[in-house]
């Protein structure tokens, strides 16, 4: 098990170096797309199950900002997507 001070250092440091090294090539909309899903993230899996709605809806954006947004996060190596739920 991880000790519970040593997660949130962790997470402090990725958000650091994501203020110091990637924010400055961000529009207004990947930012905020970007730290909704940090938060969402649950450090045991490393992934955050967070729908493009529930996204546009917090963000105060369009759908279609929202993967815009996600498009420059994933071309920026800052996310990765997996879809799920889709049939066919």
């Amino acid at each position: 098990p991880v000790a519970r001070g040593r997660g949130r250092g962790e997470r402090f440091a990725v958000l650091n170096a994501f203020t110091d090294c990637s924010l400055a090539g961000l529009t207004g909309g990947a930012a905020k797309v970007w730290l909704i899903l940090f938060r969402d993230t649950k450090a045991a899996t490393g992934t955050a199950r967070t729908g493009q709605a529930d996204l546009a809806r917090r963000a105060g954006l369009s759908e279609r900002a929202v993967r815009y947004a996600l498009a420059r996060l994933k071309k920026k190596g800052l996310v990765d997507m997996v879809r799920r739920g889709k049939l066919g």
